[in-house]
Order: structure tokens, then sequence, then C-alpha cells
């Protein structure tokens, strides 16, 4: 209806999560019996309703005209449990893992006229899409943001620097876990209980496995970069705020 009832020349903005396929599995029946009655079949027939709401929106778009002046942005926040199928392959790894197949997912931007339908292997970040958004738009920045502008990538299949990434995630009552993924090196976690894990970091999934790089971090270089990212991106103010009251 947003689409639908949008004013001619003014923009507009739509997040829209679609949680499906989420766990438990529960397709509507139109999609449901086109299946197997199997959790794996189910899963797959969620993620046909969920092709098929996608083209309802390209649909609209392209019914109210609005097709060629309208930025549409595909990605996920994270990988599938893995139940009933393995929904990662060929990524290692599950949701709640610093595995590939936890935190690498699609990154589909359909930017009509701008862009040449190509692909791009460069790194990116969901924080990423905020200054891409401004950059599309043809405006700029006037603060400091996390993630990077990806315009030059999509328009002109350019660069942009190479990043390391890093994860810190509070598990309440045991305290922190982290991980990283360093560039031409490789990926480590260390859980809360400090357990330290290294994993691979491939290419392209239409590249060559070759491209990996699987480096055995030690536990003083993870903790140092750690340390190091902290310092940059994740200082606490000591200031001491007396109690009010």
């Amino acid at each position: 209806s947003v689409i639908n009832k949008a004013t001619p020349n003014k923009p507009w903005f739509i997040n829209l999560w679609l949680y499906s396929p989420h766990h438990p599995f529960e397709p509507s029946e139109t999609f449901r019996k086109q299946f197997p009655d199997t959790e794996a079949g189910q899963y797959l027939a969620l993620l046909s309703q969920l092709d098929s709401n996608v083209a309802r929106l390209t649909q609209a778009l392209k019914s109210t005209g609005q097709s060629d002046n309208t930025i549409v942005i595909f990605t996920s926040d994270n990988g599938g449990f893995n139940i009933g199928r393995d929904n990662n392959w060929p990524l290692a790894g599950t949701k709640n893992t610093y595995l590939e197949g936890g935190v690498r997912t699609p990154l589909l931007i359909r930017y009509p006229h701008k862009s040449n339908q190509h692909d791009v292997y460069a790194s990116t970040h969901i924080t990423d899409l905020y200054p891409t958004i401004i950059g599309m738009l043809g405006g700029t920045m006037e603060q400091e943001v996390d993630g990077v502008d990806l315009t030059t990538l999509i328009k002109e299949k350019g660069t942009i620097p190479e990043r390391n990434f890093f994860w810190a995630r509070d598990n309440k009552d045991w305290g922190m876990n982290y991980a990283g993924v360093i560039r031409g090196e490789g990926g480590f976690s260390r859980d809360t209980f400090g357990a330290l894990e290294s994993f691979p970091i491939t290419g392209g999934i239409k590249q060559t496995p070759a491209s990996a790089v699987n480096k055995a971090f030690s536990r003083e270089e993870a903790s140092s970069q750690i340390r190091e990212w902290e310092k940059s991106s994740r200082l606490v103010p000591l200031n001491w705020q007396p109690p009010e009251g």
C-alpha cells in the first residue's frame, strides 16, 4: 500500500523484514502443498513464499511506474540454523557462530541505470548500507560512521580499502566472546571461557577454494587484535559521574 499510494516525486522509504524462513517453519497452505511434508520441504516452502513476496514488491514498483527510480536492497543479518537442511552451504557454520555460515550473507543491490549488473567480491558489512544509500542519492556523510560508501564498487567496479572485521557479544551471565576476520590471514573466535578457534576465510562463492586463507592465530595474536580494536572502536569512558538524587 505504501508503494501504491506514493506521491509522485516525493521520496519514500520501506524497511521490510521478512521473518520467513525462521523456525518453526510454518508456510501458508498455498506453498506448503507444493513441497514434501518434511522439515526440509517446509523450509523450501517458506523460501518460495519469501520469493513470492519479494516479487509482489518488485511488481508493485513496475505497475506504478517507480521501478526505474527506486533502489532495492536485499540482504540478511545472519545465516541460518541448518535445521532440516544445510541452508548455509557451501559455507561452514550456523547462526550464533562466527564462522562464515553464521555471519556471511547475500547482499543484492538493484540500482537502476547506475550499475552494470556485476558481482562484487570485496568484503562488506551491514553497517555499509547507510553511507551507501546516502552516496547513491548524491549526498555526503556529515558525521563519521562505522560503514563505508560502496557506490564506487556498484557503479564502476572500483575498490574500497581492505578492512578487518570484529565482533563482540555479551553472553549475559557468562561474559564476553569475540571474533575477528583479519584481511589476508583468516578468522578467529574466542569464547567466554577463553577457548580460541581459528577458521578459514574463503573468497567469492564462484571463485575457487584455493582463494581461502587460514592462519592459525595464537592466543597472544588474537588478544592483541581484540585489544587494539576495542581501543579504537569500543573505548569505555571512565569519567566519574556522581549519582543523582
